[in-house]
């Protein structure tokens, strides 16, 4: 009997593991696997039609905003730049102020000091005209003058020329020479003595004419700078 049960029960557990796979297996061929959907490699596929309505307003709001940014970047650079325009302006006129009041000081000292230069010209002026006035005015004045530069053309013409001559004449180098280079030195000298002379006698012609044409004349403070070697223009301006 106990046999009977062991072998029923083996049996039984045989027929039940059959249909359980058998189960199992029309189970299997029933469920399909599942398959993901297939993913696109660009993100802007899954936006909706909305969204992209959206970003596109957004991206045409940020466009504007972007616009109205360099119109106030570029009028605020105008600005700047005309601001800086009168800086600079501004400084330029300081500095001419600045030089201007630098001129005004230089031009104060320029008209002090011509001023004490009119004053000491004015003192010699008169005291020259008194001197002039003592021996014996103007025109005699000119007449010494001219007479001490004739003596002094006369002297470098005559004596100094012919000292020169004289000296070459009894050198040792001179005398070592034959008697032809002797005779033809001989003659540049006295060609140079008489072109000499013509000189002296020019000169003096100038001086005569210089003499008749300060007669009637009156020293004058031009002249006088002059002699004093001094620029008239500068102390006594038009």
């Amino acid at each position: 009997m106990i046999t009977m049960y062991k072998h029923f029960t083996v049996h039984s557990k045989n027929i039940i593991t059959k249909l359980s796979f058998k189960f199992m297996g029309t189970l299997k061929r029933q469920i399909k696997p599942f398959k993901a959907p297939l993913r696109s490699s660009n993100p802007a596929s899954f936006i909706s039609i909305a969204d992209k309505q959206n970003v596109a307003a957004d991206n045409l709001k940020s466009s504007k905003q972007d616009g109205q940014l360099r119109k106030k970047t570029l009028a605020i650079d105008n600005d700047l730049r005309a601001l800086h325009k009168e800086i600079d302006s501004l400084k330029s006129a300081l500095d001419i102020l600045a030089k201007y009041d630098k001129e005004k000081e230089v031009l104060k000292l320029i008209d002090k000091w011509r001023g004490v230069c009119q004053a000491g010209m004015s003192y010699m002026f008169n005291s020259t005209m008194i001197k002039i006035g003592k021996m014996g005015g103007y025109e005699e004045l000119r007449r010494r003058e001219i007479e001490a530069e004739k003596r002094k053309i006369e002297y470098q013409c005559a004596d100094g020329i012919q000292d020169e001559i004289d000296g070459i004449l009894e050198s040792d180098q001179f005398k070592v020479l034959s008697p032809g280079e002797q005779a033809e030195i001989k003659d540049r000298l006295n060609e140079r003595l008489v072109e000499t002379q013509k000189w002296q006698e020019k000169q003096l012609e100038l001086l005569e004419q210089k003499l008749l044409g300060s007669s009637n004349r009156e020293m004058t403070m031009e002249e006088l700078s002059k002699r004093l070697k001094i620029d008239y223009s500068m102390v006594f301006p038009l």
